[in-house]
């Protein structure tokens, strides 16, 4: 880092920082070799991070579709609390929402978030990959895996696929 040519890797790749309170990775787009993502202390590279998604008190409940329809017009954060099982649950902001108003169906997808996969059992943070949620309804989501492929003996390229659905109880919030 801050070299004074070469500032952009051959091959060239996108990223996503993954971050948490103690450590953080760095997943690249290729691959060239099955674990070339960076790990690092976080107090390597920053003086400090706010990882934190938080819902506070002022935060309501969206219940029916009217009330949804009205906050997305009114371009309002809206939140999603997605409960898996007993004791695990994801809170996600929402990128996107597709409304029909004459059927009164909505879709939602989020940005990414982090889901753990079985490939990588050694580690959890290595088994942390990025994962986009859709969901239609309350009872269940859908997201898609970061995957990997090998196109030759010391190359892989990452893509999103393996679809999965999931039964959870999913709630909104919103200001």
């Amino acid at each position: 880092m801050y070299v004074k040519d070469n500032l952009l890797k051959d091959p060239s790749y996108f990223y996503q920082l993954i971050y948490g309170d103690k450590q953080s990775k760095i997943l690249r787009s290729y691959a060239l070799l099955p674990n070339d993502d960076s790990f690092f202390r976080n107090t390597d590279l920053f003086d400090d991070i706010n990882s934190k998604i938080t819902y506070d008190a002022n935060f309501k409940q969206v219940v029916g579709f009217s009330e949804l329809k009205h906050i997305f017009e009114m371009h309002k954060e809206i939140v999603a609390i997605i409960k898996i099982e007993k004791d695990t649950e994801i809170i996600v902001p929402l990128k996107h929402i597709n409304l029909n108003y004459a059927d009164e169906k909505f879709q939602i997808e989020t940005g990414p978030v982090l889901i753990a996969n079985g490939f990588y059992k050694p580690a959890f943070e290595k088994s942390l990959l990025p994962a986009y949620i859709a969901f239609n309804s309350l009872d269940f989501f859908e997201y898609v895996l970061l995957d990997q492929e090998r196109i030759n003996e010391n190359q892989y390229i990452r893509f999103y696929s393996k679809r999965i659905k999931q039964n959870a109880q999913i709630k909104l919030f919103s200001r």
